[in-house]
């Protein structure tokens, strides 16, 4: 019995010393989430006029919404420090490209680990982003995401190829206006389109007050014609100037282009885009045959051997005198044709050459199509870039928004 209440007196104890060394690692655990909080909640809130306000890496990374686990030596060879972390934030999909965000992210943490060789490392979603530096520079020569260098440009590539080849079908406009008629009848020539009406010009714009149009010109064709409130006809599909936003969707179906909530919708036709807004109807042609594209090519090709810039933006504009905007000065070149989908920019962006929107239709070489690239990355020629945007429903975007400026209420 004396032996029973020993055991029974030693479990006891034991019990207890294990409930207080239980206790005793509950509130330490939780002492330390309570200064991890604290400390997230600093660095969450504090505020980083410039890089060199940061002075560690778990700084830059609760800053950047993440959550910092532990940074030591790297086992790489090449490599310094491994930080490991949990990312907030996807790398990239097709509607968010988080590359900035990142890049910076790297950036910062250079900065405060002075230019070392380190990887961020986040095990639960298996990313790895390495970043190569050169302190005597203090900068990153080179990142890897994966393995993989230049991976956001690279993917963003593959979505913008993907969406031009993925175009909705045109829809079913059917043309009322014989003003329209009259232009698609014949190429679109302005001296064909008789208007007996005392006129007058803003900015780039014909105005005709009194039947309702405005009409832009570009090398002899029109290029945008707009239908207002004054136009009491049916332009397309029996609709009319003025006609309910929610109308046109009803008649046309969802919009290809723009959105209900911005006060613009779009679609693109056989032969025209259309665009309506609460009071006007805008029209541009569609351009999918594309003369002397041939005499292009050999000019893209004669400036990759070459690099001559100013050759090359002069040789353009020798075959395609109906560009639609052309800035220049002797350090830079911005050169476009919004309804081909081409625009060529030198020190303007990051894009050095020749980007194609989604609505250009042609080839980018001889014997090279957008589908090629498509299908192996690595025919992507230098100095060649794609938008997925669509450079007409762009264009019209800038105008619509510029002359809600100009007229306040419109």
């Amino acid at each position: 019995m004396e032996k029973k209440k020993k055991i029974i007196k030693i479990v006891l104890i034991v019990s207890i010393v294990l409930f207080l060394i239980i206790l005793i690692i509950a509130n330490k655990v939780a002492e330390k989430k309570k200064i991890e909080d604290e400390k997230e909640n600093y660095y969450a809130n504090k505020i980083y006029n410039s890089i060199e306000d940061f002075k560690t890496v778990e700084e830059v990374i609760i800053y950047k919404k993440a959550k910092y686990i532990k940074e030591e030596e790297s086992n790489v060879e090449g490599y310094d420090v491994d930080i490991y972390t949990n990312l907030k934030y996807p790398l990239y999909t097709d509607t968010e490209n988080n590359s900035l965000f990142y890049k910076d992210m790297i950036k910062k943490i250079a900065y405060v680990l002075q230019y070392k060789n380190f990887r961020v490392i986040d095990e639960e979603k298996n990313i790895v982003i390495a970043a190569i530096c050169d302190a005597s520079k203090k900068s990153i020569v080179k990142l890897y995401v994966n393995g993989e260098e230049n991976y956001w440009e690279n993917r963003e590539l593959a979505t913008n190829l993907n969406r031009i080849n993925t175009q909705e079908a045109s829809r079913n406009i059917v043309i009322q206006s014989e003003e329209l008629k009259n232009l698609i009848a014949n190429q679109w020539k302005r001296n064909k389109l008789k208007i007996e009406i005392t006129k007058n010009k803003i900015g780039d714009y014909e105005i005709f007050e009194e039947q309702g149009l405005q009409i832009r010109t570009i090398y002899k064709k029109v290029f945008n014609i707009i239908f207002t409130s004054d136009y009491n006809k049916e332009v397309v599909n029996n609709i009319k100037t003025g006609t309910d936003l929610k109308e046109i969707i009803r008649i046309l179906g969802t919009p290809t282009l723009g959105e209900e909530n911005l006060g613009l919708i779009g679609y693109k036709g056989e032969k025209i885009y259309v665009f309506f807004t609460e009071s006007k109807i805008s029209v541009y042609r569609v351009e999918d045959q594309y003369e002397k594209l041939d005499e292009f090519i050999i000019l893209i090709e004669k400036f990759e051997r070459e690099k001559n810039v100013k050759e090359f933006v002069n040789g353009i504009t020798d075959i395609w005198p109906d560009y639609d905007q052309y800035d220049w000065d002797k350090n830079y070149v911005h050169l476009q044709y919004t309804l081909k989908g081409i625009k060529i920019e030198f020190n303007i962006s990051s894009n050095q050459g020749i980007t194609y929107s989604s609505n250009f239709t042609g080839k980018i070489r001889e014997n090279l199509t957008v589908q090629d690239i498509q299908n192996n990355i690595e025919k992507l020629p230098k100095y060649t870039f794609f938008d997925s945007e669509d450079s007409v429903y762009k264009l019209e975007l800038e105008r619509y928004f510029g002359e809600a400026e100009e007229t306040p209420g419109e």
